[in-house]
Protein backbone atom coordinates (compact mmCIF):
# COMPACT_ATOMS: atom_id res chain seq x y z
CA UNK A 1 0.00 0.00 0.00
CA UNK A 2 1.30 3.63 -0.87
CA UNK A 3 0.43 5.94 2.14
CA UNK A 4 1.59 9.75 2.37
CA UNK A 5 4.93 9.61 0.06
CA UNK A 6 3.55 12.05 -2.23
CA UNK A 7 5.90 14.71 -1.31
CA UNK A 8 8.80 12.37 -2.56
CA UNK A 9 7.12 10.86 -5.27
CA UNK A 10 6.27 14.47 -6.77
CA UNK A 11 10.45 15.39 -6.48
CA UNK A 12 11.09 12.11 -8.08
CA UNK A 13 9.01 12.85 -11.09
CA UNK A 14 9.97 16.38 -11.45
CA UNK A 15 13.78 15.27 -11.41
CA UNK A 16 12.44 12.57 -13.94
CA UNK A 17 11.08 14.86 -16.33
CA UNK A 18 14.28 17.85 -15.39
CA UNK A 19 16.88 17.90 -18.70
CA UNK A 20 19.65 17.63 -16.20
CA UNK A 21 21.04 14.56 -14.85
CA UNK A 22 20.63 14.45 -11.01
CA UNK A 23 21.75 11.86 -8.34
CA UNK A 24 18.80 11.01 -5.78
CA UNK A 25 19.43 9.48 -2.56
CA UNK A 26 16.67 7.82 -0.66
CA UNK A 27 17.22 7.05 2.97
CA UNK A 28 15.06 7.09 6.10
CA UNK A 29 14.45 4.34 8.81
CA UNK A 30 13.59 0.67 8.51
CA UNK A 31 9.85 -0.59 7.06
CA UNK A 32 8.44 2.96 6.10
CA UNK A 33 7.93 2.82 2.51
CA UNK A 34 11.00 3.72 0.91
CA UNK A 35 10.69 0.34 -1.79
CA UNK A 36 6.95 1.00 -2.34
CA UNK A 37 7.92 4.39 -3.47
CA UNK A 38 10.74 3.60 -5.74
CA UNK A 39 8.30 0.88 -7.08
CA UNK A 40 5.56 3.42 -7.82
CA UNK A 41 7.56 5.85 -9.13
CA UNK A 42 9.35 2.97 -11.69
CA UNK A 43 5.52 2.44 -12.75
CA UNK A 44 4.43 3.00 -16.32
CA UNK A 45 8.21 4.01 -17.21
CA UNK A 46 10.99 2.05 -18.73
CA UNK A 47 12.75 1.27 -16.34
CA UNK A 48 14.58 -1.43 -14.24
CA UNK A 49 14.39 -2.09 -9.93
CA UNK A 50 17.40 -3.75 -8.81
CA UNK A 51 17.70 -4.46 -5.16
CA UNK A 52 21.04 -5.28 -3.81
CA UNK A 53 21.55 -7.88 -0.84
CA UNK A 54 24.23 -8.93 0.78
CA UNK A 55 25.94 -10.56 -1.87
CA UNK A 56 29.55 -10.82 -3.54
CA UNK A 57 30.06 -7.91 -6.61
CA UNK A 58 30.06 -10.63 -9.00
CA UNK A 59 26.36 -11.90 -8.05
CA UNK A 60 25.15 -8.47 -7.84
CA UNK A 61 26.29 -7.53 -11.49
CA UNK A 62 24.76 -11.44 -12.84
CA UNK A 63 21.12 -10.66 -10.76
CA UNK A 64 21.53 -7.08 -12.66
CA UNK A 65 22.47 -8.44 -15.79
CA UNK A 66 19.25 -10.88 -15.60
CA UNK A 67 16.84 -8.33 -14.67
CA UNK A 68 18.23 -6.03 -17.40
CA UNK A 69 18.08 -9.32 -20.03
CA UNK A 70 14.19 -9.59 -19.34
CA UNK A 71 13.12 -6.09 -19.11
CA UNK A 72 15.12 -4.25 -21.86
CA UNK A 73 14.78 -5.40 -25.86
CA UNK A 74 18.40 -5.15 -26.28
CA UNK A 75 19.96 -8.27 -28.08
CA UNK A 76 23.57 -7.35 -26.71
CA UNK A 77 22.57 -8.33 -23.17
CA UNK A 78 21.92 -12.33 -24.55
CA UNK A 79 25.89 -11.85 -24.83
CA UNK A 80 26.97 -9.20 -22.30
CA UNK A 81 28.59 -9.59 -18.77
CA UNK A 82 29.26 -6.62 -16.92
CA UNK A 83 33.16 -7.32 -15.36
CA UNK A 84 32.66 -4.31 -12.98
CA UNK A 85 29.82 -1.76 -11.80
CA UNK A 86 31.67 1.16 -14.15
CA UNK A 87 30.76 -1.10 -17.28
CA UNK A 88 26.87 -1.70 -15.70
CA UNK A 89 26.55 2.33 -15.26
CA UNK A 90 28.06 2.67 -18.26
CA UNK A 91 25.72 0.95 -20.24
CA UNK A 92 22.88 1.62 -18.56
CA UNK A 93 23.67 5.52 -19.11
CA UNK A 94 23.82 5.07 -23.02
CA UNK A 95 20.15 3.37 -22.59
CA UNK A 96 18.95 5.98 -20.85
CA UNK A 97 19.46 8.26 -24.06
Amino acid sequence: MFINRHQELAALERMFQSEVAEFFVLYDRRRIGKTELLLQFCKEKRSIYFLASQLKERDHLRQLTEIARQTLNDPLLQSLVFDDWESALIYFAQQAQ
